[in-house]
């Protein structure tokens, strides 16, 4: 994720994607570069509600976790275990 800018309100800042692990799960989901994170499995992440993100993501290895896009998209990663 993007860190927000000096200039970010708190509960301002979006959860932009800024780097994608080649053939990782969030590549094989259609996430890309620049996407906004709006929701994980239906929680609203944004605003103020951004700190849930990581909570709501941080999931065992073979869990399918439903993000929402703000290009109105919403795509479901297998979270892999982390190497």
């Amino acid at each position: 994720m993007r860190p927000p800018g000096p200039d970010t309100e708190p509960g301002e800042a979006k959860l932009i994607v800024a780097s994608i692990r080649p053939g990782g799960p969030a590549m094989r989901a259609g996430l890309q570069i620049g996407d906004e994170i709006v929701s994980v499995d239906g929680q609203d992440v944004t605003g103020p509600n951004g700190y849930l993100f990581h909570e709501l993501s941080a999931v065992p290895a073979g869990t399918t976790v439903k993000v929402g896009l703000a290009r109105g998209a919403t795509i479901e990663v297998v979270a892999d275990a982390v190497k």
